[in-house]
């Protein structure tokens, strides 16, 4: 049972996004509710011409969340996932897209980026945060970012049991009447890329609001009871010891591509780090391009 007290052994597999290519680092679950019948984990795009351009565009003007928006554009973008014909999947495809794997959700982003513009990544600049040294034009390899896979024995609807450091207790009803019961541990499964479409206007401008919709996504029960896990009388009972810790053991089940660069600065040689902004108007535009 996980509480970070100790050092715990990290199961997943370390690859570069070349060595995986198009499979997904944690895979597809089959759903009947979804007519969902994934052969692997394979995906597919299909070509990005003027006409996928202007759809995406018209996408864009209608969503205000991020997250959102990629559903949309990795939907309107797909030819096959699973080994499936998406094009053959009724509805319910977008909700298939909504219960997949965080981190299967952004490893497809990044590689539709690579397929449709290359793998060349340019940032304008790079500040060194040490000594101030601007780095101009600094570009990536989009293809040698590290990407953690879940090991092929650890099912995709995992779970791991979070031991409460600050346990408490909450009353609820039962059919026997109030019943006090305490929390000691939280079951922590992969969070799905729903928890990525609610994160949208003050969410997105509130670190404290955006911890609080991911926990609330990656969790499927608490002690023995798996199920709905209440925001107000649970979630909003956790204590800041637990809930960076859940946050941190959240991290490390979703695994997947590591979206940030390091090197040595050049004038100081201390070593920096920098996120990549994966946002559409910076991650897929052509100020993303290296200088010709």
């Amino acid at each position: 049972m996980a509480n970070l007290s100790k050092k715990t052994k990290n199961k997943n597999e370390r690859k570069t996004i070349r060595e995986l290519g198009r499979m997904l680092p944690i895979g597809l679950k089959a759903s009947e509710q979804f007519k969902f019948k994934p052969k692997d984990g394979s995906f597919k795009f299909k070509d990005w011409g003027f006409k996928e351009e202007e759809e995406i565009a018209k996408l864009k003007q209608d969503e205000s969340s991020s997250g959102r928006f990629a559903t949309r554009v990795l939907d309107l973008m797909l030819e096959e996932l699973g080994g499936l014909k998406w094009s053959e999947m009724d509805e319910t495809r977008l909700l298939v897209l909504n219960q997949a794997c965080l981190s299967d959700m952004m490893y497809m982003y990044i590689h539709l980026r690579i397929d449709s513009m290359g793998h060349e990544f340019a940032f304008s600049h790079l500040t060194c945060p040490f000594c101030g040294h601007d780095h101009e034009e600094y570009v990536v390899d989009l293809r040698d970012l590290d990407v953690d896979c879940s090991p092929k024995d650890d099912p995709v609807d995992s779970t791991i049991d979070y031991k409460l450091l600050k346990p408490f207790s909450w009353e609820h009803n039962s059919k026997a009447g109030k019943v006090e019961e305490k929390i000691e541990s939280l079951k922590i499964r992969r969070s799905p890329w729903q928890v990525m479409e609610e994160i949208t206007g003050e969410t997105a401008q509130n670190e404290g609001l955006t911890k609080r919709v991911i926990i609330k996504g990656s969790l499927q029960g608490y002690n023995d009871t798996e199920g709905y896990v209440d925001d107000e009388k649970i979630i909003g009972r956790l204590q800041k010891a637990d809930y960076e810790r859940i946050d941190r053991v959240i991290a490390r089940h979703n695994a997947g591509p590591t979206i940030s660069v390091s090197d040595k600065c050049e004038s100081c040689g201390k070593k920096w780090a920098q996120q990549i902004n994966w946002s559409y108007d910076y991650f897929l535009a052509s100020s993303s391009l290296p200088s010709v």
